[in-house]
């Protein structure tokens, strides 16, 4: 028998791919009685395994100004920052992963304990 040329290795290059493969065809079958074209007319092999790129600590905004107090007792104000640095790189780590700041706020009990 005989056989085209193998394709180009396709298949590691999407993100979601753990496999390779490519292909070919017969081109002029066996002749004869009997007899069979006994080569292998696909190949998969796994694709190599990429590092990870190092993880990189994010970048922040300043923090906002305080929100007003959401109640006149025991009520809460609020800052917010935003993550400055590409998004899907960067990792919050630790302390830094506050994205919201609260505290008291209002002077008085809603209540009086008796």
């Amino acid at each position: 028998c005989m056989l085209d040329i193998w394709t180009d290795w396709a298949g590691c290059d999407a993100g979601d791919k753990y496999q390779k493969f490519r292909s070919r065809e017969i081109l002029m079958p066996a002749m004869g009685d009997n007899r069979h074209c006994n080569h292998p007319l696909n190949e998969t092999l796994g694709c190599p395994i990429k590092a990870k790129p190092p993880s990189l600590a994010c970048d922040f905004s300043e923090w906002g100004e305080w929100s007003d107090c959401t109640a006149t007792c025991e009520g809460q104000h609020f800052r917010t920052r935003h993550v400055t640095s590409d998004q899907a790189s960067c990792v919050l780590t630790g302390g830094e992963r506050s994205l919201r700041m609260t505290r008291p706020c209002g002077s008085a009990k809603c209540w009086e304990d008796s």
